[in-house]
């Protein structure tokens, strides 16, 4: 960035924040915040890449208002909000599916059309921080020379000083705001600026003194109140079974469970207690007795003591047809995990994970000898079968000891 110089010193200075821009969010559990123009970067799989098919990304709003169509590595929208990214697979020689602005992602139209079950989700908040995280930067073009001393302060939008600071990294403050960091160049061998908190920046004085004129501008807010690592619904016979874990928890009070039959309008279906604060992983589990027919929403409204909070990303589940549970046997299992009446060959990819997402078993096909199970711990596992046809079932599965 250029810098203004009082007293018409002929420097150039460049200060820049470094922080990371880029999110990668297929392994995300929960929204990522960035900030405006931030490079987005996702990947996706599961789709169908055979001849004849396509997929384009679409951008949506939290409503499920269509917004553009994007690449992976898109700059993030320069308004604060929520924001979803749907993958839309279609055969090309069919009715190709409206993705247009505007159109409502569950509204597209089109032949042989899927679209992702569980869209990336990201915030835009201007570049927030949690308040005291560090913050590093570089500066590059300031006087060296011997004699020359480069401060830095960090100053409220008013410009009214709230910290003094000799180098990189700095602390963002504890209060909750935007904020600024400015760099001041000077020769320490004459009067030196006066950098005292309260002071306006504008108001420094001090002889041979030069200020960057575009300082970096960040906003610190409160860390959310869990660490969400993992958020998983199944459906099962006459329930829908939701499991979520947390590796951290602060201030958090509890967990209010929500669906919704169009991902717009929610509606809560049952509260779980949190732990509190925590730096341990925490297993929750939730049953949705009476789920609803056909495709249903659901997300985790996570709230803190002081009743601000913050949701988890959203899932589907479609509930009732052919029970998946039909398919693989036993469950509860111990050594082997079978596939009834020899479908292997309709399988095009199984994938065993533990409640936290980590996959422990991913093949191609169903092994006809079964999945073998026996370097396994006990506990509660996640099975999903991706049809050829593209469809995908998953089961939960308790392996006992």
């Amino acid at each position: 960035m250029n810098a203004k110089f009082v007293y018409h010193l002929s420097v150039r200075w460049n200060l820049t924040v470094l922080m990371i821009a880029a999110v990668l969010f297929h392994s995300a559990a929960n929204a990522q915040c960035i900030s405006a123009g931030s490079a987005v970067h996702f990947a996706v799989t599961g789709h169908n890449t055979t001849a004849g098919y396509a997929t384009v990304h679409v951008l949506t709003n939290s409503e499920g208002k269509i917004l553009e169509t994007v690449t992976d590595g898109f700059a993030a929208p320069g308004v604060n909000g929520s924001y979803l990214i749907y993958a839309v697979n279609y055969k090309t020689s069919g009715a190709a599916p409206v993705t247009t602005a505007g159109t409502d992602i569950t509204a597209i139209g089109g032949e042989c059309v899927a679209v992702s079950e569980q869209p990336a989700q990201f915030c835009v908040n201007g570049g927030c921080v949690p308040i005291g995280a560090s913050i590093a930067f570089q500066l590059t073009g300031n006087n060296t020379s011997p004699g020359y001393l480069t401060e830095y302060v960090i100053t409220d939008t008013t410009g009214q000083i709230i910290s003094k600071h000799t180098g990189s990294p700095v602390n963002a403050p504890s209060v909750e705001g935007t904020y600024r960091i400015y760099a001041v160049n000077y020769n320490a061998g004459t009067q030196a600026p006066n950098l005292a908190a309260g002071t306006n920046i504008s108001e420094i004085g001090g002889a041979c003194a030069a200020i960057s004129s575009t300082p970096i501008e960040f906003c610190a807010s409160r860390p959310m109140p869990v660490t969400l690592v993992s958020f998983l619904a199944i459906s099962e016979p006459g329930t829908v079974q939701l499991d979520w874990v947390t590796t951290e928890e602060i201030n958090a009070e509890k967990f209010e469970i929500q669906r919704s039959k169009n991902a717009k309008t929610w509606l809560a279906i049952g509260e779980q207690a949190a732990k509190g604060d925590s730096k341990e992983r925490i297993f929750y589990q939730f049953t949705d007795r009476a789920p609803l027919t056909g495709l249903a929403y659901y997300r985790l409204k996570m709230i803190d003591r002081d009743k601000t909070y913050s949701h988890s990303r959203i899932l589907n589940v479609q509930f009732g047809g052919v029970s998946t549970n039909a398919n693989v046997y036993p469950n509860p299992a111990n050594e082997v995990l079978l596939l009834k009446e020899n479908k292997s060959s309709a399988v095009s990819r199984v994938t065993l994970s533990t409640l936290t997402g980590t996959k422990v078993f991913h093949l191609a096909t169903f092994p006809r000898e079964g999945i073998d199970l026996k370097n396994l711990g006990a506990g509660i596992y996640f099975l999903k079968i991706t049809w050829q046809g593209g469809q995908t079932e998953s089961q939960r599965i308790v392996i006992a000891r």
